[in-house]
C-alpha cells in the first residue's frame, strides 16, 4: 500500500537533525513578583517600628499624684496604698526645681529629649 505510511522526510547522512529551540522563559514575572514581596516586607517593618515608638513614648510618663516606686534605676507606676510608693508631686526640668529639696526625686531621660524631673514625697503623707 503506497499510501498507508506517512511521508517520511528524507535524511541526508551525516547532517543531524534540527530540533527546534525551547521557547525563551520570560523572567519578567519572577522580578515582578519578588520586587511586591520587598515592598510588603519594607511596608511591614516600617508600620511595626512606627508602632513600636509609639507604644514606647508613653511608657515612662507618669501623671502628677500618681504613684511610684524604684525598680532598680527606674520608676514603676503602683498603687498609692503600697508601701514603698511616692506620690509624685510635680514634674520639673531639673532636681533644684523641686519644691522640697530634702524629698526624693526620679529623673527620667528620654532619647533624643530633655530629661524630665518628677518630685516625689511619701504617698503615706498628706
Amino acid at each position: 500500500m503506497p499510501g498507508a505510511y506517512p511521508a517520511e522526510t528524507p535524511q541526508v547522512e551525516g547532517e543531524p537533525i534540527p530540533t527546534p529551540e525551547p521557547p525563551v522563559k520570560s523572567k519578567r514575572g519572577l522580578v515582578v513578583g519578588l520586587l511586591i514581596v520587598a515592598a510588603v516586607f519594607l511596608v511591614a517593618v516600617a508600620g511595626t517600628a512606627i508602632v513600636v515608638k509609639i507604644s514606647n513614648a508613653g511608657g515612662t510618663s507618669f501623671a502628677v499624684n500618681s504613684c511610684v516606686k524604684r525598680d532598680g534605676d527606674s520608676a514603676t507606676g503602683v498603687d498609692c496604698g503600697n508601701k514603698d510608693a511616692f506620690r509624685i508631686v510635680s514634674k520639673v526640668d531639673k532636681p533644684e526645681s523641686c519644691s522640697d529639696a530634702a524629698q526624693p526625686y526620679i529623673v527620667l531621660q528620654h532619647k533624643g529629649e530633655k530629661d524630665q524631673v518628677l518630685c516625689l514625697r511619701p504617698a503615706a503623707e498628706k
